[in-house]
C-alpha cells in the first residue's frame, strides 16, 4: 500500500467515524418512532453509503424540523391505529405513532393492503462489514414482500422494496461523492466522484465479478453531456388515483369551476404549513400526519387558486384555504399534475 492509498484508507476512516457519530448524536437528540432495519449505514472501500430503501416513496428532503420540538415518546399504536380480528394494528403509518402491525401500502397491481412491519424492516440488521455489504446490495437490488387485506392472512399482490432506481450516496470529508445504485440486470455500479472531477466507476454483476472504469473530469462532461435515450413510460404519467379523481372534480365543482387546474400530491402536514397559514396546526402530532394536498386553479367564487389537504384514509377534507396568488410550494417537491378536469 503507497503513501495515496494510505491516506485515502485514513480519509475513509475518519469519515466513518464522523458520520457514526451523527447518527448517534441525533438518536440521543431526537428518537424516532420508526426503528426501520432497512436503513442501512455501511463504510465500504469506496466511502460511506447510506441507503434508506422503501419501495418507491419519496422523501421530501432537506427540510428537517427543529429535533428539540418533537415529542417522545411516540403514540401508543393501538390508540391511533384500528385492529384485526387477530389483534394485529393496521393502517398507513403516521409520523410520531408506533409503526402498526401491518403497514398500508400500494402493491404492484395497484391494490392498496398491508405489509407486515417485520417483513419491511427485513431481518435483523448486519453484525459485520461484509453483512453490511451484502445487505446493502440486495436491498439495492430489490425484494417483494406480499401484500394482504387488513385480516393479515388473505394474500392480494406483493409489494416491491428497493430495486433499480433505488440509491445510496455519501460525501467524504475530502468532498468525495459516492453513489450507489442498481441497474435492470442486477449489476451495483457504484460512482465515485473525486473533488478535481475524476470519476471511477465500479461495476459488480451478480456473480461478484467488479469492473472498473475511470474517468477525467473532461471525459465524465462529455459523459454527461451525451444524451440518454428517452426511456418508454410503463403507465401514463401524472394521472390520479380514480378516488383522488372523482374527489378533485366534486370539489371543483362545488367551488365554481368544474375545469380548473389540479395537482396532487402525498405530503406531510409540516411542509404544508407555508400553504395552509393560520390553518396549520400546533399540535406536533397533528403537523406530522400525512394528507393529500389537493391545489387548483380556476374561476373560483373566492379566489383564482384554491388548496384542500385530504385525510388520508377517510379522504374528508382537513383543511382548506383560497388565494389570488400561487401557493407557496417551495418546501416540497413538484406535485403530480397538471390535469384539467371536468375532460373526457
Amino acid at each position: 500500500m503507497d503513501a495515496e492509498d494510505r491516506e485515502r484508507k485514513l480519509a475513509e476512516t475518519r469519515f466513518a467515524a464522523d458520520l457514526r457519530s451523527q447518527f448517534e448524536a441525533l438518536g440521543e437528540r431526537a428518537p424516532q418512532p420508526r426503528r426501520r432495519r432497512r436503513w442501512v449505514v455501511i463504510a465500504v472501500a469506496a466511502g460511506v453509503a447510506v441507503a434508506g430503501l422503501l419501495g418507491t416513496v419519496a422523501l421530501a428532503g432537506g427540510f428537517d424540523p427543529d429535533s428539540t420540538q418533537l415529542p417522545e415518546p411516540p403514540l401508543p399504536a393501538k390508540s391511533v391505529y384500528p385492529m384485526n380480528a387477530s389483534g394485529l394494528t393496521f393502517g398507513a403509518h403516521q409520523r410520531l405513532v408506533e409503526e402498526p402491525d401491518l403497514v398500508k401500502v400500494l402493491a404492484t397491481n395497484g391494490e392498496q393492503g398491508y405489509c407486515l412491519k417485520t417483513d419491511l424492516e427485513g431481518g435483523e440488521p448486519p453484525k459485520t462489514l461484509e453483512e453490511a455489504i451484502a445487505s446493502n446490495d440486495a436491498a439495492l437490488r430489490g425484494r417483494t414482500i406480499p401484500v394482504y387485506e387488513s385480516d393479515g392472512v388473505t394474500q392480494i399482490g406483493v409489494f416491491q422494496v428497493g430495486g433499480p432506481g433505488s440509491q445510496a450516496g455519501g460525501k467524504m470529508a475530502d468532498g468525495t461523492t459516492i453513489t450507489m445504485e442498481a441497474d435492470a440486470a442486477g449489476n451495483i455500479i457504484t460512482t465515485t466522484v473525486a473533488p478535481d472531477g475524476t470519476t471511477t466507476i465500479k461495476t459488480k454483476a451478480l456473480d461478484g465479478t467488479v469492473t472498473t472504469k475511470t474517468l477525467t473530469a473532461a471525459e465524465a462532461a462529455r459523459l454527461k453531456e451525451t444524451p440518454s435515450p428517452t426511456p418508454t413510460p410503463s403507465h401514463e404519467p401524472d394521472k390520479p388515483q380514480a378516488w383522488l379523481l372523482d374527489r378533485m372534480s366534486s370539489l371543483a365543482r362545488d367551488a365554481g369551476d368544474a375545469r380548473a387546474t389540479a395537482r396532487w400530491e402525498l405530503q406531510s402536514r409540516y411542509y404544508l404549513k407555508r400553504i395552509e397559514g393560520e390553518n396549520a396546526p400546533t399540535s406536533v402530532y397533528a403537523q406530522w400526519t400525512t394528507v393529500w394536498l389537493v391545489i387548483m386553479h380556476g374561476d373560483f367564487r373566492n379566489g383564482s387558486w384554491m388548496y384542500w389537504l385530504l385525510d388520508r384514509d377517510s379522504h374528508n377534507v382537513v383543511s382548506e384555504g383560497a388565494s389570488d396568488r400561487p401557493f407557496d410550494t417551495s418546501r416540497i417537491p413538484p406535485p403530480q399534475g397538471p390535469i384539467t378536469l371536468g375532460e373526457e
